[in-house]
């Protein structure tokens, strides 16, 4: 309901000769095109419907750099070889994509002002705490919150606590 009329991308009607063709018009496929396009590479995408007509359109907006497992369970599971580059990488993503929105002026309701995970559970406290460790022996910049820092920043009173990550935002994923 928030998005923008979608840019008009016509169908491609004559043939052509490209360094690459990346399917797909999402985010991957998009980002992907600029990087390879910034590098000189001649580059046509392709897409079946509109820009972000599938997933990449249909997200929250979200823009966390996190994984599903925490730090150290990604070391514990691949080794700090493997792990420790993928951390890193994921841990400066928020600031590749904000990065391109102030490079490429590209308006789309971008905020910056972090993410909050909370709980209710004074024992969900203590497990985002401690992801919150894991990521400040990292050099990110985190918060732990109790519950009078949630309610601040809330405005409820339902929750224990929680923590801060201020690498993260939100866009409008149509934009």
């Amino acid at each position: 309901a928030t998005a923008p009329p979608a840019r008009v991308t016509p169908p491609l009607r004559e043939s052509g000769q490209y360094d690459v063709v990346i399917v797909g018009a999402g985010y991957t496929g998009l980002s992907t095109a600029l990087h390879l396009a910034e590098r000189g590479v001649s580059v046509c995408v392709l897409e079946a419907r509109e820009p972000g007509w599938g997933a990449s359109g249909r997200n929250g907006g979200q823009v966390n750099p996190t994984l599903k497992h925490d730090p150290d369970e990604l070391v514990r599971l691949y080794g700090a070889a493997v792990a420790e580059p993928l951390i890193d990488t994921v841990s400066r993503s928020a600031d590749l994509v904000f990065d391109l929105i102030d490079r490429h002026g590209i308006e789309c309701a971008a905020v910056r002002k972090g993410w909050m995970q909370v709980s209710y559970s004074h024992k969900g406290v203590a497990s985002l705490h401690a992801r919150a460790e894991q990521w400040e022996r990292r050099g990110v910049p985190v918060q732990r919150l109790d519950a009078a820092e949630v309610a601040t920043r809330m405005g409820s009173q339902a929750f224990a606590g929680g923590w801060l990550d201020g690498r993260a935002g939100a866009i409008q994923p149509l934009a």
